[in-house]
């Protein structure tokens, strides 16, 4: 898992965000490219302006923008290019519907479908209300016969 800060969240809430073993063997695997790919940073020295590769660190975005921040500093992606980079691969894959939202939707329904407890659901989405979560969660008539039958 990782922590998430106040203002790195929509809803401004710090907490943690817990990870399964394949996505953290990906990440970290992310990470080692990451750290040794050259990412053009502009950087002062007195008159001269100079391109140097980035390094990783612990304060610098996980998935940066292309766009660098006027302190040289590379930013995080905004809500809405992290939007659209979804929107693009939907469209490449023939999803023609899905949205960056539909990914929320369909973890809370796997988990359900797992026999994950909703209030579990309630907190791996980060939502305060359990209304909100129950507005994820769909269940099908065979779902619906299959609890009757389990009488």
């Amino acid at each position: 898992s990782f922590s998430l800060e106040k203002g790195q969240t929509k809803g401004n809430k710090s907490g943690r965000v817990f990870l399964n073993e394949e996505l953290r063997e990906k990440l970290k695997n992310y990470l080692i490219i990451y750290n040794f790919r050259s990412i053009p940073v502009k950087e002062k020295a007195g008159s001269v302006v100079i391109q140097r590769g980035f390094k990783f660190d612990s304060e610098s975005p996980l998935f940066p923008s292309i766009r660098g921040g006027e302190d040289g500093r590379l930013k995080h992606l905004t809500s809405i290019a992290a939007a659209n980079i979804f929107k693009a691969y939907f469209k490449t894959a023939g999803i023609p519907d899905a949205s960056s939202h539909s990914f929320r939707r369909t973890f809370a329904n796997r988990l359900r479908r797992m026999g994950v407890g909703v209030a579990e659901i309630q907190q791996l989405l980060r939502h305060a209300h359990l209304n909100t979560t129950m507005r994820y969660l769909q269940v099908d008539e065979v779902e619906l016969q299959s609890a009757v039958n389990n009488l």
